[in-house]
């Protein structure tokens, strides 16, 4: 008669479990996320609202997590992922005019200083926010 060793079996197959456990997890938050964005432009677009679908649609996610819903952990990896998409999707918009001489001439001494306070005005309003969340 020969000893099974069950253990090495269960040990093997628990980096799998988590994968798929992960996976069913990220899955679930894209579907919430994808779910939210649908319901806030079906809102929209019945109600005739003048707000975007998709900013009713990020309301109603915040309402869900909020109420406890939907837990956070659910969207974190989904979120996670499409902040890292972000720029991607935003950069090609901006490469355009910025590359484009004559968009300099006309708008270049309007767009610097716009750009220098807006820069100023966002550093310091992330410093003053994080120095009273230190507290």
């Amino acid at each position: 008669m020969q000893a099974t060793n069950t253990s090495s079996t269960a040990v093997a197959t628990k980096p799998a479990y988590d994968l798929i456990t992960s996976l069913a997890h990220s899955g679930a938050g894209l579907a919430v996320i994808v779910a939210c964005l649908e319901g806030g432009i079906v809102l929209q677009q019945r109600l005739s609202l003048p707000v975007p679908g998709n900013v009713l649609g990020m309301v109603l996610l915040l309402g869900l997590l909020q109420a406890g819903i939907v837990p956070d952990a659910w969207v974190r990896g989904p979120c996670t992922w499409l902040l890292l998409l972000l720029p991607a999707l935003f950069v090609p918009i901006y490469v355009m005019p910025v590359s484009d001489p004559v968009f300099w001439s006309r708008y270049g001494k309007t767009l610097v200083p716009v750009a220098i306070a807006a820069f100023a005005l966002t550093l310091g309003v992330t410093g003053w926010v994080a120095h009273r969340m230190r507290r």
